[in-house]
This record gives C-alpha cells, structure tokens and sequence, in this order.
C-alpha cells in the first residue's frame, strides 16, 4: 500500500480537487449560469441585421476568456444551453450550426490558453510535419 501511495501524483490530485471544489463554489453561486444568462441577453439586444455576427463573435470569445480561468466543462455546459436556447427562440437569423461551430472554436482558444498558445502550437505541429516530410 505504501508503495502505491509513493507513486500518487499528488500534485495532480491536489490540483483537481481544488479544481472541483472551486467549480462548486462557482456552481453554487450561480455564477455560471447568471454568465449564460447575460450572454444570451447581450445577443438579443442586438438589432436583427447584426444579431447573428454578434452572436458569433460573443459565443467565440466568451469561452475562450473563460476557460482561461473555469474548467472547461461548465462552461462549455453553459454555452451549449445559451445556443440550444438562442435556437429555439424561432429567430431565423440564429442558425444552431454556425454557433456549434464558433463554441467549438472558442473553447478550442480557451483550452490553449488563448490565441499566442494556439498559434505556438501550430507553428510547432508545422515544424514536426516539416520534419517528417523531409526525414522521409
């Protein structure tokens, strides 16, 4: 037993059990859904001719702020229920397809940290298909 106590990354557990416990907190605050809550008001705002670019941009940027502080999850929890609700508000003007694809976008940002990390690792995917490419 005390050898697999050794081998436990404590570090990591410590981590995520902070981790969860901070997402709790938030939970219980509401803090999560109030977010969605007022990103959904902040689309409808806007005038009908630009509701779908802003619409984008907010479900865009949004995640990929957030995520750099929140897990992933929730937030992406929340954003799913903000463009299933921004569907179903019969508006034609707010396809569901387009606003999938600008949360998978903005979460895929947030994941990396932001736009500086995204670009370095694409830069650094180049360099490894460069050098496959030319050690073959």
């Amino acid at each position: 037993m005390e050898t697999i106590l050794e081998r436990a990354e404590w570090s990591t557990l410590l981590f995520l059990s902070v981790l969860f416990n901070f997402m709790e907190a938030l939970a219980k605050l509401s803090l999560i859904e109030w977010i969605g809550t007022q990103t959904e008001n902040v689309i409808l705002m806007v005038s009908e001719e630009f509701r779908l670019t802003v619409a984008l941009l907010i479900i865009l940027w949004v995640p990929a702020i957030g995520l750099a502080f929140v897990n992933n999850i929730p937030l992406t929890t929340m954003m799913i229920r903000v463009i299933i609700s921004l569907s179903e508000k019969a508006d034609p003007n707010l396809p569901l397809q387009p606003h999938i694809w600008a949360l998978t976008i903005g979460a895929c940002l947030g994941g990396k940290k932001g736009i500086l990390y995204f670009a370095i690792y694409l830069f650094n995917y180049f360099l490894v298909a460069i050098g496959k490419f030319y050690s073959t």
